[in-house]
């Protein structure tokens, strides 16, 4: 009797494991999206990644050799804004507990560099966006064979101020045409956080080459609700143009006051989540006229740029935002790159995505600097990875750069900028305009 149910039970474990059942854990690949999920940026971020999960799934899943495999995203707030041990913590979770494939986000500097380092002890890919400080890539040239595994599949810092002084040079051809004015004067408002001090350093050397003259540095708070002082001093200094580098609740409060008081100066640059339509409704219209760099928009970068947009849009009744975007082209681009290495182990994907060469992707075509650089594993900036400018006008988000002109001697000499943007301007794009009420106020001025 004791034998037969000996027997029974090894049979009844066999079937367990035989069983064909739901999908084993091995049949899922994890990917861990980590940023500060409480703000717009996080939570736009968190879109994009379980979007790239439907679309991938949707499609069979990723290849790698003869198997398919699911994927499943896992959300984890670094609440890095806040706290950097609360982001190495939520990254260790990851890692060590949740024991995913792949991490993607980041967002903020600070907390992205330590967690670097729990990447790198674990030998696990991490793609690192959109923090953007140089400092990221030079701890890899520094420490490569243990933080190999980290890439940044966004722009630094060094690409951004291209995007933005770019973009700035076609705004100013604008502004000097539209208010007559021959040297416009430029406020610089960047908050208080590490790249902001590093562009604010940046724009302060390069604007007078382009024929633009500061007039101030304004330095609010990441988490300021009021900045009427800020704009009604900048309307004092004369500011034809302002300048902006700013993340987080500022954002809004700043482009809101700014269209409610009329500052008769065009408002221009770096607002993360200013290319939303829940942006432009939480500033009740006043978001008109007021430009910024962005990544995506319903013109096509790539090939598969208006297939994501178009799908997007129809799936969330809105268009996709910054964040959504990065995460979604990270991952998907993750897959692609699994799927040509036949593995997810990071010491395969590696020397994979060290070769790639202008790989298409959803917004950019992927190339990263080579190790041995002084920024190894930075995306490679350029005519076909740029970014964009995009200008509200009456509610819609529209792309004003690139604008078809090469880009301007100063950018090319001083920052090594590539030169390949003549005839650069795709369908749809339109010339930025000046807002109406600052043209007014310069012409009563003469």
């Amino acid at each position: 009797m004791k034998r037969k149910l000996f027997c029974l039970m090894v049979v009844g474990m066999c079937m367990l494991f035989l069983s064909p059942g739901p999908a084993l854990a091995e049949d899922v690949l994890k990917v861990g999206v980590i940023g500060p999920t409480k703000i717009t940026y996080g939570r736009q971020a968190w879109q994009g990644a379980q979007f790239a999960e439907e679309t991938i799934n949707q499609a069979g899943g990723i290849q790698l050799k003869d198997k398919k495999y699911k994927v499943k995203v896992i959300k984890a707030d670094s609440n890095c804004y806040a706290s950097t041990p609360d982001a190495m913590a939520a990254m260790e979770r990851l890692v060590t507990v949740d024991k995913v494939d792949v991490v993607v986000g980041g967002v903020r500097s600070e907390s992205t560099i330590p967690m670097m380092d729990i990447a790198g002890d674990n030998k696990r890919l991490f793609l690192i966006l959109p923090s953007a400080d140089l400092e990221i890539s030079s701890r890899i040239a520094e420490d490569y064979d243990r933080l190999k595994y980290c890439f940044r599949p966004s722009f630094t810092t060094t690409g951004t101020a291209r995007t933005l002084m770019a973009g700035f040079t076609a705004m100013t051809r604008q502004v000097k045409a539209q208010l007559g004015v021959e040297r416009p004067k430029v406020a610089l408002v960047a908050i208080q956080l590490k790249f902001g001090d590093t562009l604010i350093n940046f724009w302060k050397k390069i604007l007078p080459a382009l024929g633009v003259d500061v007039v101030g540095v304004w330095r609010p708070a990441q988490s300021a609700s009021d900045v009427t002082a800020e704009l009604t001093a900048i309307k004092a200094a004369g500011a034809h143009i302002i300048l902006a580098a700013l993340v987080g609740p500022v954002e809004p409060v700043l482009v809101k006051q700014w269209g409610e008081m009329q500052i008769p100066a065009a408002l221009y640059g770096l607002i993360l989540n200013g290319t939303t339509d829940e942006f432009y409704e939480g500033t009740n219209g006043f978001a008109n006229y007021m430009a910024t760099f962005g990544n995506c928009a319903a013109v096509p970068l790539t090939e598969r740029t208006l297939p994501y947009y178009t799908a997007f849009q129809k799936r969330y009744n809105e268009a996709p935002s910054t964040g959504a975007t990065n995460m979604y082209s990270a991952i998907m681009f993750w897959k692609d790159m699994a799927e040509r290495a036949g593995s997810v182990d990071s010491d395969v994907l590696v020397p994979v995505l060290e070769k790639a060469d202008n790989e298409i992707g959803t917004v950019i075509n992927y190339t990263f600097t080579k190790p041995g650089s002084p920024n190894p594993h930075d995306a490679v900036w350029g005519p076909k990875a740029s970014g964009l400018i995009q200008q509200w006008r009456d509610g819609k988000m529209k792309v004003v750069w690139p604008d078809g002109h090469e880009l301007h001697p100063v950018l090319i000499k001083a920052m090594g900028c590539p030169t390949g943007f003549e005839g650069v301007r795709y369908e749809g794009t339109v010339d930025y305009v000046v807002p109406p009420w600052a043209v007014k106020y310069w012409k009563n001025k003469k």
